[in-house]
């Protein structure tokens, strides 16, 4: 366990994959340098449009269920002092999933896919335990540029935790299907994605140690840099 990490962990990269992680965290890391600035439910409804899948449910303040898309622009004239001292900062909405109790919310930070492409459940990389368990995903964040516009798609459900989750996948569409993402509509309209997360809830004990995340399309999985594992605590 000495040379598991706990908050925040790189990954060696499989470039050969379409899609692969480049770290995974939880904590205070989880998200790291996605800077969605939100922190209640009604600044949520102001920010999401029309295409968003509705209602967003709200438990205290959190989120157990989303999919939507978001709009938001910086204000004029804000100085890259403070937009520094921003990223530094956990991101309000982070606090804002709410996880199973007994499970800990994981993030991968992923390569950025190509926009506009459609991207399915099985191309989605998945994390592997020490006991040979395979978590799926439970959600995806994503940020991408629209000329002076960030866009945000969130698909996240804080409910489904079971191991045989279909998870989601992500398409061109706007198509949505019950209970939780069949499909998505990733920003055809976006010339970049800047930042892209997949969402996994992991049982916390003793041995809950993630020890590889694997790509969907390639043989081999991402280990870690400098740690054996991945402990969930």
């Amino acid at each position: 366990m000495s040379e598991c990490a706990t908050d925040i962990a790189e990954l060696q990269p499989v470039t050969s994959a379409k899609i692969y992680g480049t770290e995974l965290a939880t904590l205070s890391k989880l998200l790291s340098g996605c800077e969605l600035d939100i922190d209640d439910p009604n600044q949520w409804r102001k920010f999401q449009t029309q295409r968003s899948q509705k209602p967003a449910q709200f438990d205290d303040g959190r989120i157990t269920y989303v999919q939507a898309e978001l709009i938001l622009q910086k204000p004029a004239g804000e100085e890259e002092a403070s937009e520094r001292a921003s990223r530094r900062k956990a991101s309000p909405f982070s606090r804002m999933l709410r996880p199973l109790d007994g499970y800990r919310l994981l993030s991968l930070k992923c390569n950025e896919p190509s926009t506009g492409l459609p991207i399915s459940t099985g191309q989605l990389p998945t994390l592997v335990e020490l006991s040979g368990l395979i978590h799926k995903p439970v959600g995806v964040v994503a940020a991408a540029k629209s000329g002076d516009q960030i866009i945000y798609e969130v698909d996240y459900c804080g409910l489904k935790a079971d191991d045989t989750a279909e998870g989601l996948s992500i398409a061109e569409d706007t198509s949505v299907a019950d209970p939780f993402p069949d499909a998505v509509w990733l920003t055809a309209q976006a010339q970049s994605i800047s930042e892209f997360y997949v969402l996994y809830l992991v049982k916390t004990g003793e041995r809950a140690v993630i020890t590889a995340v694997k790509p969907a399309d390639v043989q081999t999985a991402a280990t870690f840099k400098e740690n054996e594992g991945f402990a969930v605590k």
